[in-house]
């Protein structure tokens, strides 16, 4: 055959290997996304005129997330980010 000659894959091929690989990339980083954006958005609790904070870290936001609300809580937002 001569160079060239190759048939192209059509929109739908293309579209669904773009977006299955696009999931697969953001899978195993979201859980990390989803602390940090807990710690930038937290809000600080009052207890008898005290204030905390929720979470203390990456670390203890993965714990207390993980704790809290299991693996869907770490995968929480998941479908409209991928």
């Amino acid at each position: 055959k001569a160079m060239g000659s190759r048939k192209e894959a059509g929109y739908l091929p293309t579209m669904l290997g773009s977006t299955v690989s696009g999931v697969l990339a953001r899978f195993p980083f979201h859980p990390i996304d989803t602390c940090k954006s807990r710690l930038q958005t937290q809000l600080w609790l009052s207890e008898n005129s005290r204030t905390h904070k929720i979470y203390y870290g990456l670390p203890d936001a993965a714990r207390t997330i993980w704790k809290r609300e299991g693996l869907r809580g770490l995968y929480r937002g998941f479908g409209p980010t991928a």
